[in-house]
């Protein structure tokens, strides 16, 4: 990467995001935007399921960077802008998207538990597709989600929460995907968070191998996948939350294997009201 194009992606990270989506049924209060950035760092040194004879390794440098908020009240909308740099691939924007979710059940407000629906349209340029590094199925996506969850509490006071998410989607051309995720999270005092999470992508196409040299996206790919992960968070009052994870890929098919993920992301919570 030249100077100038390290110098600008770095900056895209230090200051505070534009616009990575988030599946958990708890939802910002009305009115109040959060922004996140990320930066992360995924490494793997095969593919499982390459074809005889090749061989593919990479070091990925990912930009993940979200704003979303309650702009009705039960109804939150997301934009999301996504930014790579791998091994075989120079630095671009890998994915940009919308999603839309609406809250039907709160176990904050009394509900015995959480419950949310919603989707997500992105778009993937056409040359990001020809890296298996990108894990998408097409240019165009659609998914569609349901995600349940529940507080546990004491004294009026949040001390653990869990969830688990469903989705289900598919791009313009291949076939469909399902993605699973569940997480358990909670406090350390007033200013800790910890978490705890597993995340299942599994793909429905028949070809069971990936050709690096002729590879078009996962859309006709019967790749399998799940990774397990740690989650450390420290909030700043006003000024936000950091937090780091960790991550590492448990079992796959068809897909990068043995994969290391280690990213830090900030939130800025805000209100224009």
């Amino acid at each position: 990467m030249r100077p100038s194009s390290f110098f600008l992606f770095s900056l895209l990270f230090l200051l505070p995001p534009l616009f990575a989506f988030r599946v958990d049924p708890y939802f910002t209060d009305l009115g109040e935007f959060h922004l996140s950035t990320s930066y992360t760092y995924r490494t793997y040194p095969v593919i499982e399921g390459i074809k005889e004879g090749a061989s593919y390794h990479s070091g990925d440098r990912l930009g993940k960077m979200a704003l979303r908020v309650m702009f009705w009240p039960n109804w939150e909308g997301a934009v999301d802008l996504d930014l790579a740099k791998t091994t075989h691939l120079g630095f671009g924007v890998e994915r940009t998207g919308i999603q839309v979710r609406r809250l039907l059940l709160d176990d904050i407000v009394g509900d015995p538990f959480s419950l949310a629906v919603g989707g997500q349209l992105f778009f993937v340029p056409t040359g990001r597709l020809q890296d298996p590094s990108t894990p998408y199925h097409a240019r165009e996506n659609i998914e569609i989600g349901i995600s349940a969850g529940k507080e546990i509490d004491r004294f009026d006071r949040f001390r653990f929460r869990l969830f688990a998410f469903c989705g289900v989607g598919r791009g313009r051309c291949g076939s469909p995907w399902f993605r699973l995720k569940k997480a358990i999270g909670g406090k350390i005092g007033n200013a800790q968070r910890w978490g705890l999470f597993g995340e299942g992508l599994f793909g429905t196409g028949d070809e069971q191998r990936i050709d690096p040299d002729r590879f078009r996206g996962y859309g006709n790919i019967a790749h399998r996948s799940v990774d397990l992960g740690v989650e450390y968070g420290y909030l700043f009052g006003t000024w936000g939350s950091l937090h780091v994870k960790y991550a590492y890929r448990v079992y796959v098919h068809a897909f990068p294997g043995r994969a290391s993920l280690l990213q830090c992301e900030y939130r800025l919570p805000f209100s224009v009201l």
